[in-house]
């Protein structure tokens, strides 16, 4: 299979920043106690911009910096799970606003915190069995809106966000070397749907989620290395999504973790949990 590259990639975040401070007033809480614990000490809140907005805004930024016309677009994926609607997608949204081409798959990707590596492996197959080489991947989320700010185990996590990427899939480029995985454990991380009779805000066993990154994460960054990965990248240094200071000082002390992570990024612009939205703000700070 063909493989694909980063051509441009993009960002934006809703202009209200909410401190630890700020958390503080809602919550039992300090900025002392969350900063120690995770890293953050800002996190950005929708409050007039819309889910919409963020994906369009960072879509023009990697359109431009790639310089790629809409037009030549071939694929269009939005990882989220907080779309502004359900039906139309976020990225059939993003298809209008944008002119993108209507004979094109446009689609919302739900996978939680790892939808946007997800969106780039279905993104690579798709621009295989397309006639455009161009394909464009956002991650966004307004998780503000499905957070429960009288939990202060996870309100002080959560923020707002979308990133973008533009890919191109050209022959003879190497494929994705990716190790996915799945475990659907509705005890660790749940966010109830419409008509359920729950309210729609997240809910998570944060200890439990701990021990699974912990253990899970070092396996698949050696899975990932043994599959190929040493050719074209340094492999002393790996990036996890959003880890706080707590899981990253724990995964580097399992067997075989034999690198540093760079993403002790829990600062100004990676500190705050935008699921999908942190991998491509990840990539373009970098």
């Amino acid at each position: 299979m063909n493989g694909i590259k980063i051509l441009g990639t993009g960002h934006c975040v809703p202009a209200q920043v909410v401190t630890n401070d700020d958390m503080a007033r809602m919550v039992d809480t300090s900025d002392e106690w969350i900063s120690s614990r995770t890293g953050i000490r800002t996190r950005h809140h929708c409050r007039t911009e819309t889910h919409t907005d963020l994906c369009l805004q960072s879509a023009r930024q990697a359109l431009d910096q790639a310089r790629v016309r809409p037009e030549e677009v071939g694929a269009c994926i939005v990882a989220t799970i907080t779309p502004q609607t359900l039906v139309p997608s976020a990225a059939c949204r993003l298809q209008k606003e944008l002119g993108l081409p209507e004979d094109i798959p446009c689609f919302d990707l739900s996978a939680a915190c790892t939808g946007f590596l997800f969106a780039l492996h279905t993104m690579e197959c798709l621009l295989n069995a397309s006639t455009r080489p161009f394909g464009l991947v956002v991650g966004c989320e307004v998780l503000s809106r499905v957070t429960d700010f009288t939990d202060r185990s996870t309100c002080v996590l959560f923020g707002d966000g979308a990133g973008a990427a533009v890919v191109e899939c050209r022959p003879g480029w190497p494929s994705i070397c990716a190790q996915l995985g799945c475990a659907g454990n509705e005890q660790l991380l749940r966010i109830p749907g419409v008509g359920t009779g729950e309210p729609s805000y997240v809910a998570m066993d944060g200890s439990g989620v701990f021990r699974f990154a912990v253990e899970t994460v070092p396996k698949c960054v050696e899975q990932v290395l043994q599959r190929g990965l040493r050719i074209w990248l340094p492999a002393n240094w790996a990036s996890p999504r959003r880890s706080t200071i707590k899981t990253s000082t724990a995964m580097e002390t399992r067997p075989r973790a034999a690198f540093r992570w760079c993403s002790a990024s829990c600062t100004k612009w990676a500190g705050w949990d935008r699921a999908a939205g942190f991998w491509p703000w990840a990539l373009e700070a970098a």
